[in-house]
């Protein structure tokens, strides 16, 4: 799900987020995270380094302010997740950054020192988010077995077959074997009947099992119906058959029980560390520009 969010800032974590929408109405306070507070004066020097000038104009709402915004959201999180933390950032990297970012943008230095601190603690600190300490592990187990809407994240498999008939089966089987075994003989028997029954020639030694990924990442991945299915799908319960233009398939997303080595990579990254502390941040945009989902802000009924 990683995306270019602007010229300033590279590919960056909060790409996978996803999260609450709120806005409010405050001629003086375009943004706030928490107790920090995104004015007029902070916007107007920020806009330049992240949008083309040439295509700025006075009072725009449109989609130069909202990356704007989106930039400043992320860089507040990140950055008061680290104090939080007590990650501290080495003054000799935070001294190259500075030089760097004012090498590639001009107008850098005669930002505010409010401004230039904090995006040069948000680029600085960026490679530090793999030290913010892990969330509960019953914590992060309740919200990835709440779903992808909920993680943006997801454990896949599936068994694919070549009639809907074949599909209604294999479901039939995997309902019967939960009732008769409970969640763990139904798992065993997905893996049974991917190895014995899909068509995919990878489920005979991987039991079904596709990738652990994010949502976006899925969407791209993925023909559409499949994809709509195990997005909207919930961890540990199969679907009912789905159609693509391979066969039918039967969907399975793995709980989090199923899905902690594949998700290792993930908190080891810092990614789901983040995740938690944008849930836990107090975010929000004034609803003349739109309103936020997780660290992005999109139009309002968008």
């Amino acid at each position: 799900m990683t995306r270019r969010r602007s010229t300033l800032i590279l590919t960056t974590a909060a790409a996978l987020l996803a999260g609450g929408c709120t806005t409010f109405s405050d001629a003086a306070s375009i943004a706030r995270v928490n107790d920090a507070e995104l004015d007029q004066d902070q916007f107007d020097e920020m806009l330049p380094l992240v949008a083309d000038p040439a295509t700025l104009e006075p009072g725009a709402t449109g989609g130069a302010a909202r990356t704007t915004i989106s930039v400043w959201l992320e860089a507040q999180v990140f950055t008061q997740a680290l104090d939080d933390a007590g990650i501290e950032i080495p003054q000799d990297v935070l001294d190259i950054t500075t030089a760097n970012l004012s090498d590639q943008f001009p107008t850098f230095t005669s930002v505010s020192d409010e401004t230039r601190d904090l995006l040069v603690a948000y680029v600085a600190g960026f490679d530090l988010l793999t030290q913010l300490p892990s969330p509960p592990e019953d914590e992060v187990a309740a919200w990835f077995d709440a779903g992808p809407s909920s993680s943006g994240l997801a454990c896949v498999a599936h068994i694919l077959v070549e009639t809907e008939g074949e599909a209604a089966d294999v479901v039939d089987e995997l309902a019967e074997a939960e009732e008769e075994g409970g969640d763990a003989a139904e798992q065993a028997a997905f893996i049974d009947l991917a190895a014995e029954r899909s068509i995919d020639p990878s489920a005979a030694d991987n039991g079904g099992f596709l990738s652990c990924d994010r949502a976006d990442a899925i969407s791209q991945q993925y023909v559409p119906p499949f994809a709509d299915a195990a997005l909207a799908a919930t961890p540990g319960v199969p679907t009912d058959p789905v159609e693509s233009d391979f066969g039918f398939h039967v969907i399975r997303l793995q709980t989090y029980a199923e899905s902690t080595e594949q998700l290792a990579p993930l908190t080891d990254a810092g990614l789901i560390q983040v995740e938690f502390a944008v849930d836990a941040a107090d975010i929000r945009v004034d609803s003349r520009y739109g309103t936020a989902e997780g660290l992005t802000v999109v139009p309002l009924g968008g």
